[in-house]
């Protein structure tokens, strides 16, 4: 590496993105200087000031130049670019593994955990959301063996802790593609390097979802965002909107009613698909007159602009539902909505696309079909050495704990695939060796 750069980051307290970037820089032996923003008001003016009005966690600067959040520090180091800025040269880089893992969520990390202790020694790829959705989560109080509740990058580091102590590897990058054409499986990521492995472990989570509505693409980041634990913060003492009608709406609800001087749910039928739990959280702050929620509601754009963040939204309301798909109706109404902050909680979309060009089967939503069923081999897909684990593969129940398991099961389906191919290299051996003595 040549003389390295001024790196600065500004970050503020309990921030997935600003752990993750620290860790980008980290990864690459770069050294930066860090400025809190979240107790120093006047850090955080010169972060808006000097990001252009950016009011969210982190922004990045090299030599004075604005870089930007996590996901443009992380877009520039997929292309290289980053490196280019940092002065770091690398040849491409070959290596053999025996068991890659795509993804260091709950399950990615449960697996390195399982195939560590294997003798596997797993190089563990950490992908464009480094730790997956439960670094987003500031309270994780059903994960078993923590009765007062966890964090959840608190939880993703110790079981990172935990995966290395037993001889994982983990390394910052996206794989762009697997080959699987023949073996071992070629692996090439976003930056360049290349990896061949015997067998491949896909924990690569999903991505929280977006509306695609005017104003989205233009205020993401500035009074837009899909994290309320990462940004809330930041718009303290403004009316927020939650859009949304599952458990992470609830949550990201009741978390922002710490900032916000009422938080208002959007959502787009009569019936919330939350469990109990979180719905009877979220009505219990309707009481005390912290929430309010506006049923059979959609939101349809956003006004603003990157100086001022957001100033109003557009809403459509029908008392049948689905607003949106009644644009034409009579009895479909729509207005003006004053908001400083909006915050996405509608979903996720699995990331599978690294897996095109291979066998694997998708279903209709793009995740990941594994074999299920009864006995071993639960989380094989049709492409044998492949497996799949985490929420890749599931759509439905979603959570730590199932992901966990789903993460061991995958490990030990992996070793028993690696097991026979032992066996099977050696049988081939040595009937080579006897067909030479004869």
């Amino acid at each position: 590496m040549t003389d390295q750069p001024r790196v600065e980051i500004y970050t503020k307290g309990n921030c997935s993105h600003c752990d993750r970037v620290k860790d980008l820089f980290e990864s690459k032996g770069v050294d930066y200087e860090e400025y809190n923003v979240s107790e120093n008001d006047e850090r955080f003016e010169e972060m808006v000031e000097r990001a252009d009005g950016r009011k969210t966690a982190p922004e990045v600067f090299i030599d004075d130049e604005h870089v930007g959040g996590w996901d443009d520090t992380h877009e520039l180091d997929e292309t290289g670019e980053l490196d280019e800025l940092l002065g770091i040269t690398d040849d491409e880089v070959v290596e053999h593994r025996t068991l890659i893992i795509a993804g260091t969520g709950i399950a990615g990390l449960t697996a390195a955990i399982y195939a560590g202790r294997a003798n596997n020694e797993p190089l563990i790829i950490e992908g464009d959301e480094p730790g997956g959705q439960l670094t987003l989560t500031t309270d994780v109080a059903n994960y078993p063996g923590f009765p007062e509740g966890i964090g959840g990058p608190e939880l993703v580091n110790r079981m990172k802790e935990q995966a290395t102590q037993f001889g994982a590897e983990l390394k910052n990058g996206i794989i762009e593609s697997v080959n699987d054409s023949s073996r071992p499986f070629r692996v090439e990521l976003r930056n360049g390097d290349v990896y061949t492995a015997d067998a491949v472990i896909a924990a690569s989570g999903a991505s929280a979802r977006t509306l695609g509505i005017p104003g989205e693409d233009e205020l993401m980041g500035y009074g837009l965002s899909t994290c309320a634990t990462c940004d809330g913060a930041f718009f303290r003492d403004e009316d927020m909107l939650v859009v949304g009608g599952g458990d992470a709406a609830m949550e990201e609800a009741t978390f922002l009613t710490k900032f916000a001087d009422t938080v208002y749910i959007a959502h787009r039928r009569e019936e919330f698909r939350a469990e109990d739990y979180w719905v009877d959280r979220v009505h219990e702050k309707v009481e005390e007159g912290e929430i309010e929620i506006m049923k059979n509601t959609e939101l349809i754009e956003l006004h603003g602009s990157q100086e001022d963040g957001v100033d109003h939204v557009t809403l459509v309301e029908n008392d049948a539902g689905h607003p949106t798909d009644r644009l034409d109706d009579p009895e479909t109404e729509e207005f003006d909505f004053d908001v400083g902050a909006v915050f996405f909680a509608i979903g996720h979309t699995p990331n599978t696309d690294y897996l095109e060009d291979t066998g694997v089967q998708l279903d209709d939503e793009g995740y990941l079909e594994t074999k299920g069923g009864d006995g071993g081999g639960q989380t094989e897909t049709h492409v044998p050495g492949l497996f799949g684990a985490g929420d890749v593969v599931d759509f439905h129940y979603q959570q730590a704990v199932t992901a966990a398991g789903m993460g061991s099961k995958a490990a030990l389906d992996a070793d028993e695939y690696l097991e026979d191919l032992e066996r099977a290299d050696s049988s081939a051996e040595e009937a080579e060796a006897a067909a030479a003595d004869d």
